[in-house]
């Protein structure tokens, strides 16, 4: 691996309580407090750019290897979304533009539909899944709801900020959506407004 020079800035280390060290992934990495010592022991590394500063951080974990129980063959080509909801794991086919429930014990599909564009991202809220939605030619991104059993539904339905966005998270009360190529997390509402 070749070494790689970061840097932050200058009010950034204090402030965060991350120390500079040398270590096998390049000079001047930052990790937080004890870790630095002994940055070889570290059981991960996450790195990603910070477009305010320009500025590559490095994280630390000591988070357990991950250890394969089970491997079992997707129901359909370029799975994509991945959810689990109420019991069962649900999976998108981007280029069949399919959604799949599957029975965790068996591995066999017990529900299948057709969605309405091309399914990027799905998260179980409630009594329904809400998914990332590709639509038309350019592949604007919209918010759908699934309700296993009864299928899609228009009802909450909204365009993400600038037709854009993939991966979803719920925090119990609201959506979380990133947006990769602007290298953002908004925070939005349950009618698609931007809250953070």
């Amino acid at each position: 691996m070749s070494k790689r020079k970061l840097r932050l800035p200058a009010a950034s280390g204090s402030a965060c309580g991350l120390e500079t060290v040398s270590s096998p992934v390049g000079e001047g990495v930052a990790f937080p407090g004890k870790l630095a010592a002994s940055p070889t022991k570290l059981a991960r590394r996450y790195w990603w750019n910070f477009p305010q500063t320009r500025t590559d951080f490095a994280m630390a974990s000591t988070l357990p290897p991950i250890v394969e129980r089970h491997r079992f063959p997707s129901p359909a080509v370029t799975p994509q979304a991945l959810a689990w909801h109420e019991g069962a794991l649900w999976i998108g086919s981007r280029d069949l533009r399919r959604i799949y429930g599957i029975d965790p014990e068996t591995f066999l599909v017990f529900e299948e539909r057709e969605t309405p564009g091309i399914p990027w991202a799905a998260v179980s809220v409630g009594d329904s899944l809400r998914c990332t939605i590709g639509e038309g030619a350019d592949d604007d991104r919209y918010m759908w709801s699934y309700r296993p059993g009864k299928g899609f539904s228009e009802n909450g339905r909204f365009a993400y900020p600038d037709f854009t966005g993939s991966y979803l998270s719920y925090d119990g009360e609201n959506m979380h959506l990133s947006q990769w190529y602007k290298k953002r997390i908004l925070k939005l509402g349950p009618g698609g407004d931007t809250l953070r």
